[in-house]
């Protein structure tokens, strides 16, 4: 049986309530008070086994709400997946959009006051102005721990706070000026209520405590695990699944650099008559990032070789990265770095920019480009490319560096971090 985790026990609760909802099963939304007219014994053995539990931790679920998975909503749901049992976890969501759908997507249970929304555009400014509307808005009085997942926590109250910092690229790329402002104030405001930080890597540990003032007690490095690729595969559309191909995957943002991948192809493509460039990932709403890249192919003069995907279904992305190659990482700043993982252990060869957390996570696994320029990442792809050597090499240090993540390691260590911030 998994260990379990006591906290220091949170202030008055509501406990008919905060046991509205339960796992895969449709909320029922209960005043205060009352009783419910029916519940199940299986109900009632659930129920008594995770009071059992100790203190409540209430992860905020939205990245589950975007219907494709993320590298963040991956991680998300590996946390939720595996936290129930372990302790007792609420999960609770700020978004409008596919609030419906959460008891559907979580094992754990549901906080009853997923029907209040506040509009983040209207959230945020409040926040800023008044401290206001506060976690308990969104979770209720019982946990003792709010985790935002996704770099932003509410207003904490009398409540402790964990927040999970993915990259901190706002802070180092111009192209993300306009968004910097915001983001160091929610940052700085969970950090002046006392907020423990969840870094995905040490250059993000080191960057909020250089760049933000955060505290280094305040602070955790823990590691994801490795994304689970599809064990089917299919080849996605408009491309010759019969010639070979290099591939890039993440959203089309600034960051990801893939206008200057398309760049550095073009200036080896000529060695390589026959092999593709696809691009695939979710589209970056708040961006301009779609039509640069889209600019770029048109450019091209090798643009029929380029073929730039929306979001592919998991046996879709399966199948590039297991037939690749090699996987390309051409970003301007990474956190962490999920694809290089994916490609780890399908045995494709991995070539990136050595920059932010990317050489941290390679450790040696990844052919690094020798500087950050257009050249330097074009000469890394080419001697891939060309030596058999090295991408054997390549896919034996890959396989080898990632057995250094584990799911089940990044669940025990968040344990360990919600103690320490409840205590």
């Amino acid at each position: 049986m998994a260990s379990q985790v006591s906290f220091p026990s949170s202030s008055a609760d509501d406990s008919w309530t905060d046991c509205a909802a339960g796992s895969r099963v449709a909320s029922l939304a209960l005043s205060k008070g009352s009783a419910p007219s029916f519940r199940s014994d299986s109900y009632w053995i659930r129920y008594l086994a995770e009071m059992s539990q100790g203190s409540t931790v209430a992860i905020d679920a939205t990245p589950l709400l975007t219907g494709n998975l993320t590298g963040i909503g991956t991680y998300v749901h590996e946390l939720i997946e595996r936290l129930p049992g372990r302790i007792n976890v609420l999960a609770f969501s700020m978004s409008f959009r596919g609030r419906n759908r959460l008891t559907e997507l979580v094992r754990c249970r549901v906080s009853p006051k997923w029907r209040r929304v506040v509009p983040m555009e209207v959230a945020y400014p409040l926040w800023d102005a008044i401290g206001r509307p506060q976690a308990r808005y969104w979770v209720g009085r019982k946990p003792s721990v709010i985790h935002g997942t996704n770099y932003v926590v509410p207003p904490l109250g009398n409540r402790r706070g964990v927040v999970t910092v993915h990259d901190l690229a706002e802070l180092h790329l111009n192209d993300y000026s306009g968004q910097a402002g915001s983001f160091r104030r929610h940052l700085e405001r969970a950090a002046s209520e006392g907020a423990y930080f969840h870094a995905v890597s040490n250059v993000v540990a080191t960057d909020l405590m250089t760049r933000l003032g955060v505290p280094e007690d305040r602070v955790r490095t823990i590691y994801h695990g490795v994304p689970a690729l599809s064990s089917e595969t299919s080849p996605p559309p408009g491309f010759d699944q019969h010639r070979p191909f290099v591939v890039a995957i993440g959203t089309y943002e600034p960051r990801k650099g893939f206008p200057d991948l398309v760049s550095a192809f073009d200036r080896i493509a000529s060695q390589f008559p026959d092999v593709q460039l696809l691009i695939a990932g979710r589209q970056d709403l708040h961006s301009a990032e779609p039509d640069l890249t889209a600019q770029a192919k048109a450019d091209s003069k090798n643009g029929d070789r380029i073929h730039l995907l929306d979001y592919v279904t998991p046996q879709q992305k399966a199948f590039m990265v297991r037939n690749a190659i090699s996987l390309v990482v051409p970003s301007l700043y990474e956190g962490f770095c999920f694809p290089m993982l994916e490609a780890f252990v399908s045995e494709t060869p991995v070539v990136a920019r050595p920059v932010g957390g990317i050489p941290e996570v390679a450790a040696g696994s990844a052919l690094l480009a020798q500087g950050d320029t257009v050249q330097d990442l074009a000469e890394a792809m080419e001697q891939v490319m060309v030596s058999e050597s090295t991408r054997d090499a390549l896919v034996i240090a890959g396989l080898e560096r990632s057995r250094a993540f584990s799911w089940d390691t990044c669940v025990s260590e968040h344990m360990d971090l919600y103690q320490i911030a409840a205590s």
